[in-house]
């Protein structure tokens, strides 16, 4: 049986991209973003965790940044809503 994609926007496959995740102003974790949209991402936890709620900051030097939500886990992956 074939899956049903739920996703409302289309995603971007990024197959080196790092990223950040800071929470309160420190650091939180590493991630490689496996795919991204409008609307969220799909992230491979490189480093450290993903709370619930963080800003990911698409290069280490910080920019750009969105704030997200974590909406799902499995293994060493997450997927995020942006948000505000």
């Amino acid at each position: 049986m074939a899956d049903k994609e739920r996703r409302r926007k289309r995603r971007q496959v990024l197959p080196d991209l790092e990223a950040v995740g800071v929470r309160e102003g420190t650091f939180t974790s590493t991630f490689r973003v496996v795919d991204i949209s409008e609307t969220g991402a799909k992230l491979e936890v490189l480093s450290g965790e993903a709370p619930d709620e963080f800003t990911l900051a698409m290069s280490r030097r910080g920019g750009p940044v969105r704030k997200c939500r974590t909406v799902w886990r499995v293994n060493n992956q997450v997927g995020v809503r942006f948000g505000e």
